[in-house]
């Protein structure tokens, strides 16, 4: 379906996969995750430039 589709479509195909993935896995969890991964990420950075 979506994957005969290259290039244009599979990053779409991609993105809802993942989310689906994510809904399916995480639940009513999922903006705890959102966040903690936003923290991490934003320290992850900090730290490189210093």
């Amino acid at each position: 379906m979506f994957i005969t589709k290259k290039g244009k479509y599979l990053q779409l195909y991609l993105d809802k996969f993942y989310y689906k993935l994510n809904r399916r896995y995480f639940g009513e969890r999922l903006f705890d995750r959102m966040v903690v991964e936003v923290a991490n990420n934003y320290w992850e950075h900090c730290w490189e430039s210093v």
